[in-house]
C-alpha cells in the first residue's frame, strides 16, 4: 500500500510540473513584442487643462479650465487593452 501511494503521489507531482510548464508560454502577449523603451518616451504637449481634467480635479488644482498646462503625449500601437485584460 506504501509503495502505491509513493508513486500516486509522485505521479500527482510530475503532473502538476508538466501543467505547470505548458501555461508559461500561454500567458505571454505578442502584441507588445515590438514596444521598446525607444518607442515609448512620450513627447511634450501643451494642451487646455479642461482637456484632461476634470472640473472637480481642476478646483483641487486651484486652476482653471483655460489655463494652459503641458502632458506627456505617448505613441499609440492601436491595439485597445480593456479591462478584462485583452486575452
Amino acid at each position: 500500500m506504501k509503495l502505491f501511494t509513493t508513486a500516486v503521489t509522485a505521479l500527482v507531482l510530475v503532473a502538476g510540473v508538466a501543467n505547470a510548464a505548458s501555461f508559461e508560454g500561454g500567458r505571454e502577449r505578442p502584441d507588445f513584442a515590438g514596444v521598446t523603451a525607444a518607442n515609448t518616451q512620450g513627447t511634450p504637449v501643451e494642451v487646455k487643462a479642461s482637456a484632461v481634467n476634470s472640473t472637480k480635479e481642476l478646483s483641487r488644482m486651484g486652476k482653471a479650465a483655460d489655463d494652459v498646462v503641458t502632458v506627456s503625449k505617448f505613441p499609440s500601437s492601436g491595439i485597445v487593452d480593456d479591462a478584462r485584460g485583452n486575452r
